[in-house]
């Protein structure tokens, strides 16, 4: 009995400091690529266009954004470029 509570409290220890496990987590080639997307709608809105662009290009962007925040890929923020 002493055993399982102690194992269970190293269990929860473990994942307490490593954060929980997403099965979605993208590799980080994946970010990177949906961060490129990012980066190239960003600077095409920037650079100015008609308001049907400017709305084309906010919406991909959001798009990538979306999958970027879904598949986990903030823990790859900065480790790139």
């Amino acid at each position: 009995m002493a055993r399982a509570a102690a194992a269970l409290c190293l269990t929860i220890a473990v994942v307490t400091v490593s954060g929980p496990v997403r099965a979605q987590d993208a590799p980080l080639w994946q970010c990177q690529q949906w961060q490129d997307k990012i980066d190239y709608y960003t600077d095409l809105r920037r650079k100015g266009g008609s308001v049907r662009d400017l709305e084309s290009w906010k919406q991909a962007r959001a798009e990538y954004e979306e999958k970027f925040k879904d598949a986990g890929c903030r823990k790859h923020a900065g480790l790139s470029k």
